[in-house]
């Protein structure tokens, strides 16, 4: 059972639950636009093992986000104590929370800020290119680094290209050459408590050969002669030139 309770200074839109099996590089959105603070049953995976890591992601109406992870440890059916062994081919889970603290230290709960200059918001971008991603992160506590994730379905999975970059700087992404449609980029800032801020863009992807330098498409331009401020009446602006090189 996953418990939290999340809050915004003006309000928040909806809360996220994912999982990763591999250690935070690939993640699998298990639900989406759930309440403010709830419960909800998660059903661990019978072919995870090791490290089982569950992400909690709220946002608010301007799309700025927030999450917590937890980090749990996955036994098998014989390993727990005083359970029934099985003869089932795929064994029981047992979730057990890590404490990655042996001592109470004091509580961070203030989240990460990050936003991403480039690229704009719903940038025409082509499969197989390379974009820069640009981003300036704080906290006040410092920022203990950054990570970057694409998605190419609509953000049900994502996947790592970058970890642990600086809390400000550009990186060099390479557009996957099999998206189409949309394709969501996200950074994630972590500070050493383990609290993330993130912030999420949009792109679309263009396979239109218009697009593709060098690809021999020749410049169509045009010059409109507007309507005189004098004409006593309005008329759809002209089109008395058009130059093809």
């Amino acid at each position: 059972m996953v418990a939290w309770s999340a809050s915004d200074n003006v309000a928040i839109a909806g809360v996220d639950i994912a999982y990763s099996k591999d250690k935070g590089k690939t993640w699998v959105t298990v639900t989406r636009n759930l309440l403010t603070s709830g419960t909800y049953s998660l059903t661990v995976p019978t072919d995870v093992s090791g490290t089982f890591i569950i992400r909690v992601t709220a946002r608010d109406t301007a799309g700025n986000e927030g999450s917590s992870t937890k980090i749990c440890l996955v036994k098998s059916s014989s390993q727990v104590r005083g359970s029934a062994l099985t003869a089932s081919s795929t064994p029981n889970r047992t979730v057990t929370e890590v404490l990655s603290q042996p001592h109470p230290l004091p509580m961070d709960n203030s989240i990460p800020t990050l936003t991403i200059s480039s690229p704009l918001p719903f940038s025409s971008i082509l499969p197989g290119s390379i974009i820069q991603v640009t981003w300036i992160a704080a906290d006040i506590t410092g920022i203990a680094g950054v990570d970057i994730w694409i998605s190419k379905d609509y953000g049900r999975t994502w996947e790592t290209v970058a970890k642990n970059l600086a809390p400000t700087g550009t990186y060099p992404l390479s557009v996957p050459a099999d998206a189409t449609g949309t394709f969501l980029i996200r950074a994630i800032a972590r500070d050493d408590a383990g609290n993330e801020g993130s912030s999420v863009r949009n792109c679309i992807i263009s396979t239109s050969s218009f697009n593709r330098a060098g690809s021999g498409m020749e410049k169509l331009t045009a010059t409109i002669t507007p309507v005189p401020s004098s004409s006593p009446f309005q008329r759809n602006p002209s089109v008395t030139e058009i130059i093809y090189r």
